[in-house]
């Protein structure tokens, strides 16, 4: 038996194996389109609920403050070339201020400073203290491929000069994508300005400041966190 293939017959089966072509390409970029372009964003925008969890039934002590609260939250959105505190490295005059007195205006110069040259993004802040247990929530800040990181901080209120809070924390994932949401568990730290004197604003000034360490598990506190920030994307 001869087959016959006819000049027609061959360009309907390169008609159909062409537009089979088209429909599956078609069908991959619609399944891959939302993941690209997700990963392309250069920026996002974020909420930060603080919940407060620092009581005398999370960190029993008999001196425990009875109106134990945080000062207002101060940080930053800035880039890797920026830092505001680390464990082992002194306080910074706008660190110092605000963890011995809840004062936000020393730091907020210093990042505004960094924003000037080029380091940081954006002031993030909230105008009130946080009664403890409590939450606040700052509603919407951005963040940009060049400005990923945040850092944010808040003193606990009567204490020397002890604070907790979170240094250059990134909302990129490891393949460079932005997360949906993050929780960070919080510690308190001390600054190392002031001499510990127990839960009270009125501290000698150390003699010579000490490098930020951990109070987690001291005299002071438990191994229990003082509250949690939770970053979730809205946008």
């Amino acid at each position: 038996m001869k087959t016959i293939t006819t000049k027609n017959s061959t360009r309907m089966f390169y008609k159909d194996w062409g537009f089979g072509r088209l429909a599956c390409g078609l069908v991959l970029i619609a399944l891959l389109l939302p993941h690209v372009a997700l990963a392309d964003t250069e920026t996002a925008t974020y909420s930060i609920t603080f919940t407060a969890t620092w009581s005398n039934q999370t960190h029993p002590h008999p001196d425990f403050p009875a109106r134990a609260r945080f000062s207002p939250l101060i940080g930053a959105v800035h880039g890797a070339r920026a830092r505001y505190w680390k464990v082992g490295q002194l306080a910074s005059p706008g660190m110092e201020l605000m963890a011995e007195n809840g004062i936000i205006d020393g730091l907020a110069r210093e990042i505004n400073a960094d924003i000037s040259n080029g380091l940081a993004l954006a002031v993030l802040s909230r105008p009130a203290g946080i009664a403890s247990p409590g939450s606040d929530t700052i509603a919407a800040f951005q963040v940009s491929k060049d400005f990923p990181l945040v850092t944010l901080v808040t003193m606990l209120a009567l204490t020397p000069d002890w604070f907790t809070g979170v240094s250059g924390l990134s909302l990129l994932d490891e393949q460079g994508n932005w997360v949906k949401s993050k929780v960070v568990m919080l510690y308190p730290y001390d600054a190392g300005t002031e001499q510990d004197g127990g839960f009270t604003l009125d501290n000698a000034p150390e003699p010579q400041h000490r490098p930020i360490y951990s109070l987690s598990g001291s005299a002071w506190f438990t191994h229990q966190p003082v509250g949690s920030f939770t970053f979730t994307r809205i946008e």
